[in-house]
């Protein structure tokens, strides 16, 4: 028997190149019934000014516990990421122990298809860290976001912000050709839910 569950999650379109997790956190939080907006997001958790300035998964908590919410994030980091990349960490400690200490980010390894499966079965969408070359077919060495909101027997459905419409769809062998090695991290995935909930 086929089965397919699609969550009804309201599709955003990312307004700031630089918003990273911002609008993916506004189609969350929407979906549970908190309306938000991503650029307030963004302002509270950015680091960095003009043109440095970025985004961190844990900026992103510390944004989502004024919410009463909280970012989990599974990844295995590779050690063999670029020089570029590592220089970001300067920004991202001083912000990781800050939602550590407040209980907003929680960090993880070793996710799999089940447990993005599972996570939609339980009515949380799952961000995606995908490579971004892999996935657009484009020649770039960097990675995207992807919100999977859906998923049959064959394929996840998905909302990507930097398209004009979401609900697209990608099979589940491309997706792990995108998602289980990127030139940052490998399977890397962020659910958001409340404080206090045991994941």
């Amino acid at each position: 028997m086929r089965k397919k569950t699609v969550l009804p999650v309201p599709f955003v379109q990312q307004v700031n190149p630089k918003g990273g997790l911002a609008p993916f956190a506004e189609m969350i939080l929407r979906h549970y019934g908190v309306e938000s907006c991503q650029r307030d997001i963004f302002d509270k958790a950015k680091w960095g000014d003009a043109d440095k300035e970025g985004i961190t998964d844990a900026g992103i908590g510390l944004s989502l516990s004024d919410f009463g919410y909280k970012i989990v994030c599974w990844k295995n980091e590779r050690p063999d990421a670029p020089q570029s990349w590592k220089d970001r960490e300067q920004y991202y400690w001083p912000q990781y122990w800050r939602a550590v200490k407040v209980g907003a980010l929680d960090v993880k390894k070793d996710a799999d298809l089940f447990l993005i499966k599972e996570y939609i079965d339980k009515g949380v969408p799952v961000i995606a860290e995908v490579d971004n070359g892999k996935f657009s077919g484009k020649q770039t060495t960097w990675t995207q976001f992807i919100l999977l909101i859906g998923h049959s027997n064959t394929h996840f459905t998905y909302h990507n912000p930097l398209e004009n419409k979401g609900g697209k769809t990608i099979t589940f062998e491309k997706f792990s050709q995108c998602w289980t090695e990127t030139p940052f991290v490998n399977k890397s995935m962020r659910v958001i839910v409340k404080k206090g909930e045991i994941i």
